[in-house]
C-alpha cells in the first residue's frame, strides 16, 4: 500500500511538472523551434483534459466566470475589429480558461504540492536561464527586431520576471511554512540578482530590491495594516496612470535618471501617447488582439508589439 501511494504521487507530481511545461513554456526553446506542432498540439490536449475536470467538478468559482467574460468579450472585440483571430481565440480564450482551471484544481486538490512543484519547477528554469546567460552572453536568437543580445532561455530579460517573481513569491510561503530552507530561498535570491546584474537590468534590480525590502521589513502584521491586497491594486494603478499621464514632470525625470533610463524609458512613452489617443475612438471593445507584427507595422515602432504597461494594454485591446 506505500509502495502504490508513493507512486501515485509521483505520477501526480510529474503530471503537474508536464503540465507546467507547456502552461509556464520555456520561452527561449519554443522561439528557436517555433515550427515544431508538437508542443502546440499538446498544450491543447493539456487544457482541454484541465477544461474537462474542472466542469465535472461541477463547482466554479467567481473568478473562474469572471476570467471566462473577460476572455470572451476580448475575443468579440477582437471579431469586431478584425484582429488576431487564432490570438484572441486560441491563445487569450482557450489557453487562459484552460491554464487558469488545471491551477485552480491543483490549488483546491492539494495546493502544498503543487506550490512546491511550481517552486521546483521556476527555480529550475532560473538557474538554466543563468547559464545560458552565462554561456552565451550575445543572446541564444533574435526577436521579430532582429535584436540577439536580449534574448535567452527564458525569453527578452524583461519577461524573466514571469518566472521568477512567481519563484520568490512561492518560494517565501513555503519558506514561512517550513518546506524549504532559508539556505535554499537565499541561493534562489542570490540566482536572481546575479541574472539581472549579468544582463545589466537596473529597472529589474530596482523591482526586486523592493520586494527584498519588502519581505524583510514590512512583511508583518503591523506593515500588512497598510500594505494590503488594497494598498497595492490602489498604487498599482496610480503608477500605471502616473507614467502614462505624467512622463514630462520633474519627478518622472527623477524616476528616470535613478533607473539609468532616458526621457522617454526607451521610446515607451512616444508608444503609450499614441495608444491613449486611440482609446477615444473605441472606449467600450476596445480594438481587440492583433499580432505584433501587425502593431509594431500600424505604430510605426520596432517594439509596440505590447503597450509595455499592463493596464494600458488591457484598455487597449
Amino acid at each position: 500500500m506505500r509502495f502504490y501511494m508513493m507512486n501515485k504521487t509521483f505520477f501526480k507530481r510529474c503530471l503537474i511538472y508536464c503540465c507546467l511545461l507547456f502552461f509556464l513554456p520555456i520561452v527561449g526553446i519554443e522561439e528557436m523551434y517555433s515550427k515544431i506542432f508538437l508542443i502546440p498540439i499538446l498544450r491543447v490536449a493539456c487544457c482541454f483534459l484541465s477544461v474537462l475536470i474542472y466542469i465535472k467538478r461541477k463547482k466554479v468559482s467567481s473568478l473562474m466566470i469572471i476570467i471566462t467574460f473577460f476572455c470572451f468579450f476580448l475575443s468579440i472585440s477582437t471579431f469586431i475589429n478584425r484582429g488576431d483571430y487564432v490570438g484572441a481565440f486560441y491563445g487569450q480564450l482557450y489557453l487562459i480558461i484552460g491554464i487558469c482551471c488545471f491551477f485552480e484544481i491543483q490549488i483546491k486538490t492539494n495546493k502544498m504540492q503543487f506550490l512546491i512543484c511550481l517552486y521546483k519547477y521556476c527555480f529550475f528554469l532560473i538557474i538554466l536561464n543563468f547559464i545560458s546567460i552565462l554561456v552565451f552572453p550575445q543572446g541564444l536568437y533574435a526577436d521579430i527586431r532582429g535584436i540577439t543580445e536580449t534574448n535567452y532561455l527564458l525569453g527578452n530579460y524583461n519577461s524573466f520576471i514571469c518566472k521568477i517573481l512567481p519563484a520568490l513569491g512561492v518560494g517565501y510561503h513555503l519558506l514561512q511554512t517550513g518546506f524549504i530552507s532559508k539556505k535554499n530561498y537565499g541561493l534562489l535570491w542570490l540566482i536572481v540578482i546575479a541574472t539581472y546584474l549579468q544582463v545589466q537590468s537596473v529597472t529589474s534590480i530596482l523591482g526586486i530590491s523592493i520586494l527584498g525590502i519588502f519581505l524583510l521589513f514590512f512583511n508583518n502584521k503591523v506593515a500588512l495594516i497598510i500594505f494590503n491586497a488594497i494598498f497595492y491594486s490602489i498604487s498599482t494603478l496610480y503608477l500605471s496612470c502616473f507614467f502614462i499621464y505624467s512622463h514630462t514632470s520633474v519627478i518622472f525625470s527623477f524616476i528616470t535618471n535613478i533607473a539609468g533610463k532616458s526621457s522617454t524609458l526607451s521610446g515607451r512613452t512616444v508608444l503609450w501617447d499614441k495608444i491613449v489617443k486611440l482609446l477615444s475612438k473605441s472606449p467600450i471593445f476596445g480594438f481587440g488582439v492583433h499580432s505584433n507584427a501587425d502593431l509594431i507595422e500600424y505604430f510605426g515602432l520596432n517594439y509596440a508589439g505590447h503597450a509595455h504597461n499592463f493596464p494600458l494594454q488591457v484598455l487597449f485591446q
